[in-house]
């Protein structure tokens, strides 16, 4: 083989390989802009009544929501790479943009319709899917399995916020059915 049909060879390879990395990349960062979006707007009403154990200042949700996003985007992408085709890595990153979906129905259902029980069983598949989704991302890579661990560290601080917002709203529905007994 001839030093131009490498490079045309090699380079035809590059092109197939950068469109899909580059999709899963504005992909994931347009899911990340959606989710902040929404939760940005409904952010003060719904995580007020939490207790400060593990909430967040707006200003560091703002830096540190980004981070597992782009780290779960460069694992999707060193899968994509190390498997060498779509069709291979298609299971794994199946998964991925699962995870990415169910990521943004969470936001939807916690903050937009307010619906904590929804959003507690929600995160709770969440985390499964995680788990599984670095155990298939470990198959093809350690290191992309490794990107996912700040996701699923935010999974788990969501998953407690969304008990702690059942709690909290079962409590107070408690109390007004206690208010309204007759007697």
């Amino acid at each position: 083989m001839t030093t131009a049909a490498t490079s045309d060879s090699l380079g035809s390879m590059n092109e197939t390989v950068r469109i899909p990395i580059a999709s899963l990349i504005v992909i994931s960062l347009a899911a990340m802009a959606v989710a902040s979006f929404g939760i940005w707007l409904a952010m003060d009403e719904h995580y007020a009544p939490l207790t400060p154990a593990l909430t967040s200042s707006g200003a560091l949700f703002v830096y540190a929501w980004p981070v597992p996003f782009m780290l779960m985007a460069l694992g999707a992408a060193i899968v994509r790479v190390s498997t060498g085709s779509l069709r291979a890595s298609s299971p794994a990153l199946g998964l991925y943009f699962l995870m990415l979906a169910l990521a943004l129905s969470w936001c939807v259902l916690a903050f937009r319709f307010a619906e904590p029980r929804a959003a507690f069983a929600l995160l709770g598949t969440l985390f499964v899917l995680t788990l599984i989704t670095i155990q298939a991302f470990a198959r093809h890579s350690r290191p992309a399995a490794w990107m996912q661990l700040p996701w699923l560290i935010w999974v788990t601080i969501a998953l407690y916020l969304s008990l702690r917002a059942l709690i909290i709203n079962y409590n107070q529905l408690l109390k007004l059915q206690v208010e309204n007994l007759p007697g």
